[in-house]
């Protein structure tokens, strides 16, 4: 026995397979002239009229209760619709499955209620975003949003609960990322700063930007400093400039790191944009020297320059590579490796990891980008001949450490994860 609401909002009773609508005191089959009737009975109803209108129909009662849960919850959540329906498909039986409505209709119910309920519609502009007082506030009634410009031309809104933002003045290690697949309409993207506790990265800010540029970045991080006592000791971040040049500004004593995924994800754009891509899967030898520029990271900067050389020394003498590696490595020696008398975009102590630095740090960025760390390979072969250390870093899920190591055998067959 159960009690739901139609299609049209009316009471209706489930009872012994058939559905009864209300009629004054009683409760009368919803198929029309049908005789079957039921009343209350105490806490309960019972039937006292046989129906004439048919057997009893389990299948109709299931889909009766998918049509009302479905309703009920797209009036009191803010779920997916796709989440929605498939929750309430969860439980059905295999025959009321096959009956059930198809899944564009019972979309647009969800849309026609949520419509009628009068939830916002999406906005078109900026000045057409206003947040209701709900959606400003997290379930356990925290405030969520930190910070509303409200520039009609540039919106920029910035979102952390309170725990989130003492989270946050805990950590002496930040992470910094944008995203812009998730991004909404007329943001450029979503940019969320991190904190690693107990050697887990946890995201407690984000914010929608409206483009990439040093301003936005600065309104950001001049929020947050207003907010968060403790200044960061180290930053990783991916290889914006804007965002480098705003953070140094506003946290001048914070060391900046370049995030490993993202260095190796740069020469790995390179190598397609260079259409070595084939190459690279293809020939062993070529596929081992482009990925030693990714062992850079974990070179003492001060012997990038000298290593940077060698490799590019030693590709001379493979065989079978294009012409193309040569515009490869030139491309890497402007935007990383410039001696000193040229400088480089990206300062090389951005991007070399070695020391304990690399240890804090790293396990911030595996926890950001192990979804998507497939992108360049699971493997970055390092093979160096000579006796000079080098910082190797080990990651898995569980763990981060790094290990120096001078034997020249270490070196001949050597994986960094």
């Amino acid at each position: 026995m159960s009690l739901i609401k139609s299609s049209k909002g009316n009471d209706q009773l489930l009872l012994d397979g058939f559905r009864y609508r209300r009629d004054r005191t009683v409760w009368r089959c919803v198929k029309d002239k049908c005789k079957g009737r039921a009343r209350p009975d105490g806490n309960s109803f019972e039937a006292y009229q046989d129906h004439t209108c048919q057997a009893p129909d389990p299948d109709e009662i299931e889909k009766a209760l998918y049509n009302h849960e479905i309703r009920k919850k797209a009036a009191e959540c803010h779920d997916t619709p796709r989440l929605i329906i498939h929750e309430a498909r969860l439980k059905l039986s295999s025959d009321a499955a096959i009956t059930s409505p198809q899944y564009n209709a019972s979309q647009r119910v969800i849309q026609r209620i949520r419509r009628d309920d009068n939830i916002p519609s999406e906005p078109k502009t900026f000045a057409d975003i206003v947040i209701p007082l709900n959606f400003q506030n997290t379930v356990t009634n925290q405030k969520f949003l930190l910070y509303d410009n409200n520039d009609v031309n540039r919106r920029l809104l910035i979102f952390a609960s309170k725990e989130q933002l003492d989270f946050l003045n805990q950590c002496e290690s930040w992470h910094c990322d944008g995203t812009f697949a998730v991004a909404p309409k007329m943001f450029e993207q979503m940019y969320s700063i991190h904190g690693s506790i107990r050697g887990k990265s946890l995201p407690l800010v984000y914010a929608l930007l409206p483009n990439k540029d040093e301003k936005a970045y600065a309104e950001l991080f001049k929020i947050v400093k207003q907010h968060v006592r403790r200044k960061p000791k180290y930053l990783s971040i991916d290889f914006e400039k804007a965002a480098e040049n705003s953070f140094g500004v506003i946290y001048p004593e914070c060391e900046i790191f370049g995030c490993f995924f993202h260095f190796k994800q740069c020469i790995w754009r390179h190598i397609c944009e260079l259409h070595l891509k084939k190459e690279f899967l293809e020939n062993d030898a070529s596929r081992r020297t482009m990925k030693n520029l990714a062992a850079l990271a974990f070179i003492p900067s001060q012997n990038v320059i000298e290593e940077f050389v060698r490799i590019k020394d030693n590709s001379s003498e493979v065989l079978d590579v294009s012409c193309a590696i040569m515009s490869m490595r030139g491309s890497v020696n402007t935007r990383w490796c410039r001696a000193r008398w040229c400088r480089a975009r990206y300062c090389r102590a951005r991007y070399c990891r070695r020391g304990t630095v690399g240890a804090v740090m790293s396990r911030a960025e595996i926890s950001c980008h192990a979804a998507v760390c497939w992108i360049y390979g699971r493997m970055v072969h390092v093979e160096l001949d000579d006796h000079r250390p080098i910082g190797l870093i080990h990651t898995s899920w569980s763990e981060s450490s790094i290990e120096l190591w001078s034997p020249p055998e270490v070196f001949k067959d050597c994986h960094m994860l």
